[in-house]
């Protein structure tokens, strides 16, 4: 019955699309209010309506826009009747008929508090009712518009982007095609959730039996009197701690068993860099990954990011914190965070000169000095990673948080460092290892005499952030143009003489590759045209340009490139560098023939550029693996384009291997 309301409301939208946006509010605003939204399927309906997003019906942004208003209104008209009805609303009619629910809901929101108005959002029977019991237990209505506006923000892209997904794919692809990639979607939805959770179940017993063994060798370590003097040592000196508990603490013990796996760590790493061994072989993969995301908007946050853990930001946030924490008189803090910001700074310096491994030479101005390890993302650990420890010190449940927040930062600070790509995979690997040992061993001999601190922490990271912000703005507007040209792909532009290059007897094969560098694919035509020149001429043999819905035109603008097509993840790159523009043959008894065109990055006298193409019929290779797909293995490429190319302007020609052959056309 759900199926054939869902199909019937697609049906109608598709004939009225102006209408879509209203649909679109009307179910999500259902979805959100108590007891109406466990009958309307409004999330299966806003995924439905996405497909039409993605096929260019409806308009992207105001659609997804009503779906978020209606979201937060629903909630919002819910808790009103919550918090005006209180009990009593239980009573009433259709809220009566569900007395388990609401019992339910309400331990759920006992359980979690403010938050479950967001978690609520994803958690099926309890969406439409969560924000009611909000309402009844009066939370304050300034926290519950912040939680529902964030739900729901959440919530409305989360369920209708698959939709966009595969509406934008049903433009490319045909209904059979469709069908298999939405299985093969699933199959691969199920085998990842899978994985996650055997992820999970090992790393929760390994953890279990780790500290379950850490936890027998710290009692071996006080009961047996020749190692008990060792058991002294880790324990903090806290005056108002009884004496029994002092005996049972094991924090330090259990922070400096991690030291020491941190630093082991570390030292391998390095060692395995300047030997040059195996662990080098992931650098280059991660390089090429990260080359082929680079997008000028994507730059300049990078460049943002990466800013708040330069040098010159963080070295002299960390003198300014000093000079803090000594005219507050918390001496020992203040050298403490001192010795930790030295050892940071004066560790990369060190193990650079020892390393002496390069960094990558693939942008236009390839920085001096070595990279390993990476100054930027050791700092971000070490300086972050200390204020985190003073700021977590007797904060109960913010813990967790503070830890979490500074863990986001210094992956994010590594991520930025690998696009720009100014550091190596170990280089960021290095540099979290280091900067961790370092606070874990100044946290060592911090924590022996700082049980009783009251070091004002929201003052400290007031004052940390107010200085950061400052240096980084100061750093950021001074140097960015100048970093922003410096990190830009080096790409050298090659001229030809094109008589030369018509007259050659055999050319190298040229090989594309996959987001990872790895060959995967063969150029099979030079084209020496205008891009403008090319598009006409295949158009008047019938050719077309696949046409881009709203969602293509976004994620073309979000990237900043302007391709004349989007750009699929399998799709080969040279180097490094997607396809700049795409056309499509559609011929009877045959697969689609596809033109895929390269900048070579090579240009004539009179300034024509020189395209690498590939020309291929489309068979996608997934459907072989997953159904009893026939391929035609008996198509010629070649023969079936040079058809439609004018007599006298091309000619076919060996490359090196003979394994290949290349169509030279002007």
């Amino acid at each position: 019955m759900i199926s054939h309301f869902v199909k019937h409301t697609l049906d109608w939208l598709q004939m009225h699309p102006q209408y879509g946006e209203f649909a679109t509010f009307s179910f999500a605003f259902s979805e959100s209010i108590a007891v109406i939204g466990l009958i309307i399927p409004g999330s299966v309906i806003l995924t439905a309506i996405g497909s039409l997003i993605g096929s260019g019906i409806l308009p992207l942004w105001t659609t997804l826009a009503m779906a978020v208003l209606g979201a937060i209104l629903g909630d919002t008209f819910s808790y009103g009747l919550g918090y005006h009805f209180s009990d009593g609303i239980l009573r009433m009619w259709p809220f009566r008929k569900y007395p388990e629910l609401f019992a339910k809901g309400e331990r759920f929101f006992k359980k979690h508090g403010g938050k479950s108005v967001f978690i609520g959002r994803f958690a099926g029977p309890l969406r439409p009712i969560t924000p009611l019991i909000a309402g009844m237990m009066k939370m304050p209505p300034g926290r519950f518009l912040l939680a529902t506006t964030c739900s729901g923000l959440g919530w409305a892209p989360a369920y209708m982007l698959p939709g966009i997904f595969l509406g934008a794919a049903s433009t490319l692809l045909t209904p059979q095609m469709i069908s298999h990639f939405a299985i093969a979607l699933l199959l691969i939805i199920i085998g990842v959730w899978l994985l996650w959770q055997f992820v999970r179940w090992f790393s929760k017993s390994v953890y279990y039996r780790f500290e379950r063994s850490l936890l027998f060798f710290w009692y071996r370590m006080q009961r047996k009197p020749s190692i008990q003097h060792i058991a002294r040592i880790f324990l903090i000196m806290d005056k108002s701690a009884h004496s029994e508990s002092q005996t049972r603490y094991y924090g330090q013990f259990h922070l400096a068993i991690y030291f020491i796996i941190t630093a082991a760590l570390f030292c391998f790493v390095a060692i395995n860099v300047h030997l040059h061994d195996w662990i080098i072989a992931w650098n280059e993969p991660v390089l090429h990954f990260f080359r082929t995301l680079r997008t000028p908007s994507l730059d300049t946050m990078a460049l943002i990011i990466s800013g708040f853990a330069d040098k010159w930001v963080l070295l002299p946030v960390a003198l300014l914190v000093f000079c803090w924490l000594a005219w507050k008189s918390y001496w020992h803090e203040a050298w403490h965070w001192l010795a930790n910001a030295i050892l940071a700074a004066g560790g990369v310096y060190v193990i650079k000169h020892l390393v002496q491994f390069v960094r990558p030479a693939v942008n236009v101005v390839s920085r001096s000095g070595y990279s390993f390890p990476s100054g930027h993302v050791t700092l971000a650990t070490a300086i972050v990673g200390f204020l985190a420890v003073l700021l977590a010190r007797h904060k109960g449940r913010y813990v967790k948080r503070t830890y979490i927040s500074y863990i986001v930062f210094v992956v994010l600070i590594a991520l930025t460092r690998l696009y720009l790509n100014v550091h190596w995979l170990t280089d960021v690997i290095g540099g979290m290892l280091l900067g961790s040992s370092i606070v874990m061993l100044v946290s060592l001999s911090f924590r022996r005499r700082s049980a009783d601190s009251n070091i004002p922490s929201k003052k400290l990271f007031l004052f940390f952030c107010l200085v950061t912000l400052i240096l980084w703005a100061v750093t950021f507007f001074t140097t960015s143009s100048k970093h922003f040209r410096e990190y830009q792909p080096a790409r050298l532009q090659q001229q030809i003489q094109l008589q030369s290059w018509w007259q050659q007897t055999n050319t190298p094969a040229v090989k594309l590759t996959n987001r990872f560098g790895h060959p995967i694919s063969t150029i099979n035509v030079e084209w020496v045209a205008s891009q403008q020149a090319i598009v006409k001429m295949l158009e008047q043999h019938h050719w077309i340009t696949p046409i881009a819905s709203q969602v293509h035109s976004l994620m073309k603008h979000l990237s900043g490139k302007h391709f004349d097509s989007i750009i699929p993840l399998t799709s080969p790159f040279y180097q490094d560098q997607p396809y700049a523009f795409e056309m499509i043959k559609f011929e009877d008894n045959s697969p689609p023939l596809v033109l895929q065109a390269w900048t070579s990055f090579k240009v004539t006298a009179d300034k024509t550029p020189v395209w690498y193409v590939r020309v291929f019929y489309y068979q996608p290779k997934f459907l072989d693996l997953l159904f009893k797909h026939k391929r035609n293995k008996k198509l010629q490429t070649l023969n079936a384009f040079t058809q439609y190319l004018p007599r006298g302007h091309w000619k076919q020609i060996p490359t090196d291997n003979q394994k290949y052959k290349m169509i030279l056309i002007k």
